[in-house]
């Protein structure tokens, strides 16, 4: 579980790599990591294919099709409270076959570098990763589903080439999340004045 500090040095590492993207993957060694090379070979420092022991990396693979579970159209990023889940299949330019995360915390620093694989190219998806500061889920009578907390971070990525940062704001939900069930993901920067607890 992050505390909302180490969050935040992981958001601020993060913004960092997502935002090597438009220069020279020699010049983007944001932790060691090569960010913005668009593969997972080593070439000058650490990659998805030779992280070194002092990165964790975590991978999810998703099947594809109509069994996925999907939102209802209804479904809006702002209300969680009101969330439907159904099985169906997602166009190929939104469906995510794979996710990865790899973390590191040296002494003085946290990184986090965010990675995905869709079906198909797109040119108008937009990809988000949740990063929430508990790991607490709740019912909404309609599906079990995260807890958002006041602060938590959204890193989004949209196609083609832009990443943009939320921080939310929320109330409306059951005692064990009164964050959760309606809000707003107000877009933000990563100056260090913005993540004091």
């Amino acid at each position: 579980m992050l505390s909302v500090r180490r969050a935040a040095a992981l958001l601020s590492s993060a913004a960092a790599v997502f935002a090597c993207s438009a220069i020279p993957a020699s010049a983007a060694d944001i932790g060691g990591f090569e960010g913005s090379d668009g593969n997972q070979i080593c070439a000058a420092g650490i990659d998805w294919s030779c992280l070194s022991a002092d990165w964790h990396l975590t991978s999810k693979t998703d099947g594809s099709g109509s069994a996925d579970d999907v939102f209802s159209s209804s479904a809006k990023e702002d209300k969680p409270g009101l969330w439907q889940l159904q099985t169906g299949g997602p166009n190929d330019k939104t469906d995510i076959l794979n996710v990865w995360s790899a973390t590191a915390e040296p002494a003085d620093a946290a990184y986090l570098a965010l990675g995905f694989r869709v079906g198909s190219g797109g040119s108008s998806a937009s990809f988000s990763f949740e990063l929430n500061q508990t790991r607490t889920r709740w019912d909404n009578g309609m599906a079990t589903i995260p807890c958002r907390t006041d602060g938590d971070v959204l890193v989004s990525y949209e196609l083609p080439a832009s990443i943009k940062l939320y921080k939310w704001a929320g109330s409306g939900g059951p005692a064990g999340c009164p964050d959760g069930a309606v809000g707003t993901w107000t877009p933000t920067t990563t100056s260090s004045t913005t993540w004091q607890a």
